[in-house]
């Protein structure tokens, strides 16, 4: 070999060598730049098709529901990709292809925070315009769920956690509920100091996206579904006089699945019937041993009352096929509540009922 080649080849071993190490000393920034970079979170619902959507969504009593966590990242060619465990994803809409989802591989830690989106409170007295300012949506923390990305959906109330409650409220498994999450990334070597925190849509947009909003809803069949319905949404109240402007917004609310009333609620059910409430051919009856029979005459979905407090009977709970007072019902009276009629009305209490045959 000639000086000159051997002169050559030093200085080609030479600029190898250089390459080599400033590769390896910036390899790790170059990785990081190349790795798709986190950007948003969502919520992704998935019913009995196996889809998971961020949007809400409608299913039968029954179906098994699983909320996905998703992380939305963005890739050095601006292509986003889906880190989730969910097997077909849509998000906003669109269906993402299957290549593009993937779960999450990466070294960081990632910390799942789940959260359902509810009033701020169960039951409001509207009294004016200003009342409905007042009242909002807020994102609870559930810490009573686990912190996966994937879980069962669960429709309770965050507000009903620790109050008492019946064992048919506890485990109610019908209703409205909406939900967010927070996914904080971690470095592996110090997992209690939150990197980066990426949030899905919350209390802020759920008046702008309505339909949109990640949203269950699972309602009961039969007569039951317009009162079932509305389990988990804030009552908002009319009380006295209310200016016309602040009725139409209490309608408004109502229709779009925000809050109810007892007027819209009622008014819903009875649409198909005809007759308002004290329209409805109203008998009295006496609760107990030779009763009224949940297999001849009473059915769930009839009303009962005592004075202007009226309930939808829900579930034959005390003597087999008689109307008694450990029957369940649904009562509105501030909110929500799966109670039994004795819990509702006093002992000696004229009582009214009301059926749907």
């Amino acid at each position: 070999m000639s000086e000159t080649q051997s002169n050559r080849a030093f200085w080609v071993g030479v600029a190898v060598a250089v390459a080599a190490t400033l590769l390896l000393f910036f390899w790790p920034r170059v990785a990081e730049e190349l790795r798709p970079q986190p950007r948003r979170a969502h919520v992704a619902i998935e019913g009995d098709d196996g889809v998971a959507r961020s949007a809400s969504i409608n299913v039968e009593y029954g179906t098994e529901v699983t909320l996905h966590a998703v992380l939305e990242a963005e890739t050095a060619g601006g292509e986003s990709i889906y880190y989730t465990e969910a097997a077909a994803l849509e998000i906003d809409g669109q269906r993402i292809s299957p290549e593009r989802l993937r779960p999450w591989d990466r070294p960081e830690g990632l910390a799942v925070l789940w959260f359902t989106v509810e009033g701020k409170v169960p039951y409001v007295p509207i009294s004016d315009e200003g009342s409905l300012d007042e009242w909002q949506f807020e994102e609870f923390f559930r810490a009573d769920w686990p912190r996966t990305w994937s879980i069962r959906a669960d429709v309770t109330s965050r507000h009903g956690v620790h109050l008492p409650r019946s064992e048919a409220d506890r485990e109610r498994s019908f209703g409205v509920q909406r939900y967010h999450v927070r996914l904080e990334l971690r470095q592996p070597d110090r997992p209690a100091y939150v990197q980066e925190r990426y949030r899905s849509v919350g209390a802020d947009s759920v008046f702008e996206l309505g339909d949109r909003f990640p949203t269950l809803s699972v309602e009961l069949p039969g007569p039951l579904a317009r009162a079932s319905s509305v389990f988990g949404l804030s009552q908002l109240e009319p009380v006295g006089d209310l200016p016309p402007s602040a009725l139409e917004r209490l309608v408004a609310l109502s229709a779009n699945h925000f809050a109810f009333s007892r007027a819209t609620l009622f008014r819903d059910i009875l649409r198909d019937r005809g007759p308002t409430l004290d329209q409805l051919p109203w008998q009295i009856v006496t609760l107990g041993a030779d009763a009224l029979s949940w297999s001849d005459e009473v059915s769930a979905g009839d009303f009962v009352r005592v004075g202007g407090r009226v309930t939808v009977l829900f579930q034959d709970r005390g003597l087999p096929d008689q109307l008694d007072d450990q029957d369940l019902c649904f009562d509105f009276e501030r909110g929500t509540r799966i109670r039994s009629l004795a819990e509702v009305f006093t002992e000696g209490a004229r009582v009214e009922w009301a059926g749907q045959r």
